[in-house]
């Protein structure tokens, strides 16, 4: 195998294994800020949900919300990764 082929496959690997860092730091970085707003008391939404402190239990291993016992939202989990800020806090 030639040589520029064996180099033209580690840059490609090195291009892909770098945009792949690039876009789970932007995740990560977009996640904790999701979950400062929800522990600074904000609202934060999430599908057709608006999840905040007195709803909603944020748990960290999963990185979900829980609907509290006693509210509408009991029962109910959802991903961190489908919300976002809201625009009413």
């Amino acid at each position: 195998m030639p040589r520029y082929l064996i180099a033209l496959a580690i840059a490609l690997i090195v291009i892909l294994a770098g945009s792949y860092a690039t876009l789970q730091k932007k995740r990560s970085e977009r996640e904790a800020r999701l979950i400062t707003l929800f522990r600074q008391g904000k609202s934060l939404q999430c599908q057709e949900y608006r999840v905040n402190q007195e709803q909603f239990n944020f748990v960290s291993g999963t990185l979900s919300f829980i609907g509290k016992a006693n509210t509408p939202y009991h029962g109910i989990t959802l991903s961190i990764e489908t919300c976002q800020e809201s625009s009413e806090s």
